[in-house]
């Protein structure tokens, strides 16, 4: 897996707008930074509304990952692919040898070669079909996506002791990398 291209936006922005709750006509101010006010929100129970605010963090990047991550990934209904490479239009003309990762089998690559050479060899729907529905879940596509950070608070605590550790354990990790990244881990730790 690779994340690259990140774009964070909105941070200061959605760390004001944290204490909209508490304000209006005729309502005294707090005089609590807002900073300490979105801190504790970020903090609320999943699904509780309170952590709304994390929502207007956009988060934008490239992600280079297998199929089977982007078939997870994809169940989270809130983010989008901006474009990708496709499988459909592409699969014909991938180097086999760098598309696929480790966990592929062997004999599958080379069956894939086979039926990528006679798609070449006879362009036919059939060969198209075969080639396109033989192509293993372990091949790596790239991707523009967006997101927001109340997504990925769900994406990590849902994902951070996943199963399939080859990809959402970096996934996780760097999830830890990103600017205020305690409004999605839960940790203050490490403040910036």
């Amino acid at each position: 897996m690779k994340i690259e291209n990140v774009v964070v936006a909105g941070i200061e922005e959605a760390i004001d707008s944290s204490k909209f709750a508490f304000e209006g006509k005729g309502v005294e101010s707090s005089d609590k930074p807002a900073s300490d006010v979105a801190l504790g929100l970020s903090q609320a129970k999943p699904g509780s509304g309170h952590d709304g605010f994390l929502k207007t963090i956009l988060l934008a990047m490239d992600v280079t990952a297998t199929k089977q991550w982007w078939l997870e990934w994809s169940r989270y209904s809130f983010s989008d692919i901006g474009q990708s490479e496709s499988t459909m239009h592409r699969l014909k003309d991938f180097d086999l040898d760098l598309v696929y990762i480790e966990y592929v089998d062997k004999m599958i690559v080379e069956r894939m070669k086979v039926l990528q050479a006679q798609y070449k060899e006879n362009p036919t729907k059939e060969n198209l079909y075969r080639l396109l529905y033989s192509n293993p879940s372990g091949i790596e596509l790239k991707a523009r996506i967006h997101s927001n950070y109340l997504q990925e608070k769900t994406i990590y605590l849902q994902r951070k002791d996943h199963a399939l550790k080859p990809e959402w354990g970096p996934y996780t990790a760097w999830q830890k990398s990103l600017p205020r990244s305690y409004f999605i881990v839960g940790s203050t730790e490490n403040k910036k």
